[in-house]
């Protein structure tokens, strides 16, 4: 089980993990049989002892559920060329791992999940009505403080928003509105750049929207109030939520830090549900992330959280990773710019405070069609802007760095993209062909 499971990580992949070509030589030389002690493994993870010195040695592990690489050393890089060579050393030696009993320290990478209590709509909506009070002062609060911005001025309050604008924050936060007190905060990195005028001015009139949307919630559905609870940071709507078992392909990843708060969105595509599934999972920087796999494809339960349009998920049970390649019964349907943007304001219409959108881009709906047309998915330098265009443009975001990768890339093949759109820009995630998912950190190896 285990040897079919690793066969089917991707070079891709692999570089995807290992973040850079200097991290992967470093692991490659690790892998040398003299270095590694205690070597075990069971049907799902792996583990043994790195030799450093006499007395010293590290203890590193991976495991496959889901696939992530663990190490005690105290590298600020995760995963760590460490567990990098424990990877490609069991990749050379296989043998020489034997089935044996996890060591004491070995603690396989567990996965949140919980019990599903299903409630009644009803149910949930006497677990919200004893939160509307507080959630009511602290919105009204937001009012006032956005209604003395606008007769103050944007410019003037430009020049003290910091002091205001954490303020602010921590009134919300001590309303329970924890998600919208996190955006709040992202307002400071908006202010300190040159273009703040129009984000700020959209971010302002977003959260004026949605405390008009609080006082009008009598009125709105029950998906529409699960929509509204969640921008400001409730969940108790989730119990309610459908679940979905499928097998469940990780389209790619993105991982975002406020200060020292870090946020990795995890995008699933459902092979027989067609679902698209979104799960967040934060932490700190003292903890360390499960590395999902970009392209890794297991057997799992979702519990989506009920929505006008749902998306956002919690893992109820986490059944097997299988070949990705293997029995595929479907593919994602993807789109070219022009129907992808509908989609995303359709979606906008339903739900105005949505942050990001899954973006399936593409010239047809069938990924293995490799044929390049005039109409393929390219992408171009134009004015300055590094754009995806297909006849119609789709600015690429800033953050995204492997501009001129994806460029080769498309030069000679035929694109098909998965990302996530903020109603600005594309962020490129991966790229999907032959069934295969391939991280974007990874397009400089297929360029």
């Amino acid at each position: 089980m285990m040897n079919t499971a690793l066969e089917h990580q991707s070079s891709g992949q692999l570089l995807c993990l290992g973040l850079n070509d200097y991290s992967l030589r470093s692991a490659r030389s690790l892998a040398n049989p003299q270095k590694w002690q205690g070597l075990g493994r069971n049907d799902h993870a792996l583990w043994a002892y790195y030799h450093l010195a006499a007395d010293k040695s590290l203890e590193v592990s991976l495991s496959l559920m889901p696939f992530s690489l663990s190490c005690s050393c105290k590298s600020p890089t995760q995963p760590c060329q460490h567990s990098l060579g424990l990877f490609y050393f069991y990749q050379q030696y296989p043998e020489a791992f034997e089935k044996a009993e996890s060591p004491p320290w070995f603690q396989e990478t567990e996965i949140q999940t919980f019990k599903h209590k299903a409630l009644t709509e009803v149910e949930v909506e006497a677990l919200w009505q004893a939160k509307e009070g507080i959630w009511q002062k602290g919105l009204e609060d937001l009012e006032r403080w956005l209604c003395d911005i606008m007769r103050m001025g944007l410019a003037r309050f430009k020049d003290k928003a910091s002091l205001s604008i954490q303020q602010m924050a921590d009134r919300l936060s001590e309303s329970h509105a924890a998600e919208l007190a996190k955006d709040l905060k992202q307002m400071t990195g908006i202010l300190a750049g040159e273009q703040w005028l129009e984000p700020l001015t959209q971010r302002l009139g977003r959260l004026y929207l949605l405390s008009q949307a609080f006082k009008n919630r009598a009125a709105l559905s029950f998906a529409a109030k699960a929509d509204l609870y969640s921008a400001l940071g409730d969940s108790s709507h989730k119990v309610a939520g459908k679940v979905i078992e499928d097998n469940w392909l990780v389209m790619g990843r993105n991982l975002e830090a406020q200060q020292q708060l870090k946020e990795l969105r995890i995008w699933l595509w459902g092979e027989k549900s067609q679902q698209t599934a979104l799960l967040i999972k934060r932490s700190y920087k003292e903890e360390k992330e499960s590395h999902w796999s970009t392209g890794a494809f297991f057997k799992a339960s979702l519990l989506f959280y009920p929505s006008q349009v749902p998306l956002k998920a919690e893992l109820l049970s986490f059944d097997a990773q299988v070949d990705s390649r293997a029995n595929r019964l479907s593919y994602p349907n993807f789109q070219g710019i022009a129907e992808a943007h509908q989609s995303y304001r359709q979606t906008l219409a339903k739900i105005p405070w949505l942050k990001a959108w899954p973006l399936y881009l593409g010239q047809t709906s069938n990924p293995n069609a490799l044929a390049r047309s005039e109409s393929s998915l390219n992408c171009q330098l134009i004015d300055k802007n590094w754009l995806i265009h297909d006849g119609l443009s789709l600015k690429l975001n800033g953050k995204f760095k492997n501009f001129w990768h994806l460029r080769a890339l498309s030069l000679h093949k035929s694109l098909w993209l998965f990302g996530e759109y903020d109603g600005k820009s594309f962020y490129p995630l991966s790229s999907y062909a032959s069934g295969l998912v391939v991280d974007s950190k990874a397009f400089k190896a297929l360029a």
